[in-house]
């Protein structure tokens, strides 16, 4: 959990590059934190990149909304 509010921390004070490392690292170790994949997507928002972080977020919605 550390390392994913570390990776928000360090798109908050703009380190993008950092931050997507950062929480690339966490996924990598368990692709289902969710919130590491959402952090990601606010970082690419802040980054200026919508298209990466549109992406993101729908990759967040898909694995955590189940449609019936």
């Amino acid at each position: 959990m550390m390392r994913t509010l570390k990776g928000n921390f360090l798109s908050l004070i703009r380190k993008f590059p950092e931050a997507q490392a950062t929480l690339d690292e966490v996924l990598k170790m368990d692709p289902q934190i969710n919130v590491a994949r959402y952090f990601k997507g606010l970082a690419y928002n802040r980054a200026g990149d919508k298209k990466m972080a549109a992406a993101t977020f729908q990759a967040v919605t898909l694995k955590t909304c189940t449609i019936a």
